[in-house]
């Protein structure tokens, strides 16, 4: 639904946008009722194969998951990885990985108005996005590459024999 009401309103500002839906779940139907009056700037790719995502990515200029719920959602990491500014709700692991003014922007639940806000200035500010979006991949390098996440589970594990 935010993603629809964001499609809405930075058409009727003049933007030209499409925004593509990946994915699936019981609620796509409502989901695409909602969207029939912007029809043309929203595309419902459905689920897709892991190996065709990274087209996906390589489409986008802004990556937004409008989340109300998550763990550590890799669907950011690998955006983030793919050099795209992400715009994500602002809870449980989206702040591991959205450095907010950094690497894309914490909202909110339900705060279209943040939503549209941080989207706008990325549209409009093509350097600042690129700037975010690198910064978005050195981030996830050093965060979360699998050597990194092997050394800190190993440390758990040593700090646990330790005790």
């Amino acid at each position: 639904e935010v993603l629809i009401a964001l499609t809405k309103s930075l058409t009727k500002e003049g933007f030209r946008l499409k925004t593509l839906v990946v994915g699936d779940g019981p609620d796509i139907k409502l989901y695409e009722k909602l969207a029939r009056p912007i029809r043309d700037n929203v595309i419902f790719v459905g689920k897709v194969p892991y190996t065709e995502l990274a087209k996906y990515y390589s489409m986008a200029d802004v990556f937004v998951l409008p989340s109300l719920s998550e763990g550590l959602p890799h669907v950011l990491l690998e955006a983030s990885a793919a050099g795209k500014p992400c715009v994500a709700t602002n809870v449980n692991g989206t702040s591991d990985i959205v450095v907010h003014g950094k690497t894309g922007y914490l909202v909110e639940r339900w705060n279209i108005d943040a939503y549209h806000d941080y989207v706008k200035v990325l549209l409009e500010d093509e350097q600042l996005s690129k700037k975010m979006g690198s910064t978005a991949v050195q981030f996830v390098k050093e965060n979360f590459s699998w050597d990194v996440v092997i050394d800190k589970y190993e440390k758990i594990y040593e700090d646990i024999i330790n005790s």
